[in-house]
This record gives structure tokens, sequence and C-alpha cells, in this order.
């Protein structure tokens, strides 16, 4: 966990320093939504950030760490994830993405953390050198005898 967060805070950091097509992106990020796992389903809140490390203005590496709760419950949600931009021809301000990755989930009430995996994809809207992401992201993971999934959109502002 600690390790995954120092890779990814090493290539934040990197970002600025390798070639003049790499940016750095960070990201504020409030979203909403809802879970299940078979016995119950609710809704979910979540508040964080993250950054990312974006190559040829087409794919990024990065992740978030996020404080999400429901279901009378709370989690810390770190992610690691890869995306794709699909560049269109001349100036579009509109940038659609697919993401996917690793997610491990600490839980605030009870000791350890589950394995999980990601899986998203939005827009990005530029500003300029901001931009607002609005993004459907799905994360799965297993409790230890069944899995739970839930489902946020997610809007985010995004800074370089």
């Amino acid at each position: 966990m600690t390790l995954r967060f120092c890779v990814t805070a090493m290539v934040l950091l990197l970002a600025g320093s390798a070639a003049a097509q790499t940016t750095a992106e960070g990201s504020v990020t409030f979203g909403a939504g809802g879970y299940s796992n078979g016995f119950t389903s609710g809704r979910v809140l979540q508040f964080g950030g993250g950054g990312e490390a974006v190559v040829n203005r087409r794919v990024g590496i990065g992740g978030d760490v996020l404080l999400t709760g429901g279901g009378g419950d709370a989690w810390v949600e770190w992610t690691s994830k890869a995306e794709y931009r699909f560049i269109q021809a001349g100036a579009a301000r509109v940038t659609p993405f697919v993401s996917g990755g690793y997610t491990l989930l600490g839980a605030l009430t009870e000791r350890g953390g589950f394995n999980g995996a990601n899986v998203g994809g939005g827009i990005l809207y530029s500003l300029g050198r901001e931009a607002i992401r609005i993004e459907a992201r799905d994360v799965v993971f297993n409790t230890g005898f069944r899995n739970t999934q839930y489902v946020t959109v997610r809007i985010s502002l995004t800074f370089r």
C-alpha cells in the first residue's frame, strides 16, 4: 500500500522534469453513487483528490485517495490507474477517456483492507489550464465470502 502510494507520488513529481510532452495534473473530486453486496444496497458519497502524469496528451498514469462512506461505514480508497484519452483532431474542448486499475479499500471501522479492481470512463471539458472531469467508475472487490460492488459518478476540478 505504501509502496504504491510512493511510486504514484514519484511519477507525479518526476513528470515535470521528463519530456516536454509529459504534464502533471492534480484534481479535487466529489462523487456519489450506490453499492450492492448481495445482502443489501445503498448510497455512497466520496471526497478526495489525486494526480496523474499524462504522456503525449493521450496516456495517463496516476492515482487518487478518496474518503468514501455508505451503509453506515466509511473507508479510504487508494487507487492506482492507467488512462487513455481519445484526442480528437483540432482544438476540441471535450475529450472522452477510459481508465482502469487497482483499488485498495481500508475500512475506518475495522482492521485490514480489501483489494479490488476499478474501471471507468467519462469526459474532460477543457477550460484552458483547468478542466472539469466527469467520470463514472465501477469498483469491485471481494470481502471474503462474496463480491461487493459500488458505482459512482464523480465530478473533479483538474488543474495543471
